[in-house]
């Protein structure tokens, strides 16, 4: 699943992809992987595949990956389930980071270090540095309506959920250190952390050890 096969991957594998939609999808991006412009499908996916780093197996479980319940009145496979999944993988990598890397730190303040990776926030941050806002299907109360963070949080999740399924346990951990542990924190990461008692040494201790 290395970023150096997801150049190489053929066309026959993103129409066999695309033949695993359901047709009922329609959707402003999902729907260009069902038309006939196979040099257009094969280019949108692979940047998507290169930003993530895994090539999909499943193509119906990875759409699935992609759909919030609230799309089209949860009347197709969504992603509660891989989301949940997603939920306790990351939060174990999270904790196991933490806990190896500060030996000697108080609970209380793992505690709140892991809430900087695993928040609502931070997850729909790195949703949309990964492009996934473009492809996630959802269904908005009202018109011109922005996907809510939640949305989005769940849809990374669920993208984490999927990696397990369809790579395993080893490949849902690389997912997760690559696209969370390994990474700067966000401004918004360090806004959020302003709520909690004792933000300033946590924030300390991670400037310290990272």
């Amino acid at each position: 699943h290395g970023c150096g096969v997801l150049a190489a991957f053929s066309s026959s594998y993103i129409s066999r992809l695309g033949l695993a939609i359901p047709r009922a999808v329609r959707h402003r991006r999902i729907s260009f992987l069902l038309n006939e412009n196979v040099a257009q499908r094969d280019a949108e996916l692979a940047a998507l595949f290169q930003r993530l780093g895994y090539m999909p197996a499943n193509g119906r479980l990875f759409v699935q990956a992609l759909t919030h319940r609230s799309y089209q009145g949860g009347s197709m496979p969504h992603n509660d389930r891989l989301a949940f999944l997603g939920d306790k993988v990351l939060s174990a990598v999270v904790a196991e980071h933490l806990v190896h890397k500060f030996p000697h730190t108080e609970l209380f303040m793992l505690d709140n270090m892991s809430t900087l990776f695993l928040s609502d926030q931070s997850l729909a941050a790195r949703a949309v540095e990964l492009g996934l806002h473009e492809f996630v299907l959802w269904q908005p109360t009202k018109p011109e309506e922005s996907i809510p963070k939640r949305v989005l949080a769940t849809t990374f999740e669920g993208i984490i959920g999927f990696v397990l399924e369809d790579g395993g346990h080893d490949a849902s951990r690389v997912f997760v250190r690559r696209h969370i542990l390994s990474r700067e924190l966000s401004q918004e990461q360090l806004e959020g952390m302003a709520r909690f008692k004792h933000a300033r040494r946590v924030l300390d201790l991670l400037a310290r050890e990272g």
